[in-house]
């Protein structure tokens, strides 16, 4: 049985005067190869003028790129997702014969 989640994060920075800010990439999103689904994603910027484009990186990961033309006071960010969590077993794994007792020694290939 899957576990439906939502989750809400928030990133604020405040400064004490008006700062003019370089190009933000942010990787706030889950990638689409990850186990959890995501059902909704949503990527709110309450700073204005703003400008945000989404462009993928050579491994599928989501960035987002944040251009902020004027300066600001704060960048206050939020960031909603809905998502389907599967059930994982996290013992899913082959043990090499080597490691199959602790404490073990890499073979000489390994320890390069």
């Amino acid at each position: 049985m899957n576990t439906r989640i939502a989750l809400t994060h928030i990133i604020e920075q405040r400064f004490e005067r008006r700062v003019a800010l370089s190009t933000h990439w942010l990787r706030l999103r889950p990638a689409p190869h990850t186990r959890a689904a995501v059902t909704a994603y949503s990527l709110k910027i309450d700073a204005e003028p703003h400008f945000l484009n989404w462009v993928r990186d050579p491994f599928e990961n989501h960035l987002a790129r944040l251009d902020l033309p004027e300066p600001v006071s704060a960048l206050p960010i939020v960031v909603e997702i809905i998502a389907d969590l599967k059930p994982t077993n996290p013992f899913e794994f082959l043990v090499e014969p080597f490691a199959m007792n602790f404490p073990f020694e890499y073979p000489e290939q390994f320890r390069k």
